[in-house]
């Protein structure tokens, strides 16, 4: 996997020391590419501080070109996508 876009958004200021979690989501499948999230929360206020979208890409190694996802991967990926944060 590749990293084709990476949108990142501060949204709350967080210090040292804060307690923060992550939850992540698969928002979109496609034949080569997979879009996801992951969300910044703090755990304190349940603030949501930051968010980082993500779409990454399947590459074929050897010919160094994007290629369709495995079918299992695929698959376990649009079992995730009804998974809400």
């Amino acid at each position: 996997m590749a990293g084709l876009e990476q949108t990142t958004k501060y949204k709350a200021e967080v210090m040292a020391g804060d307690l923060l979690h992550i939850k992540s989501k698969i928002i979109e499948v496609k034949d080569k590419t997979i879009r996801f999230i992951h969300i910044m929360y703090n755990s304190e206020t349940e603030i949501e501080v930051a968010t980082s979208e993500l779409i990454v890409v399947h590459l074929d190694r050897v010919q160094r070109k994007a290629c369709p996802l495995p079918k299992a991967i695929s698959e376990k990926c649009m079992t995730l996508l009804d998974n809400v944060i």
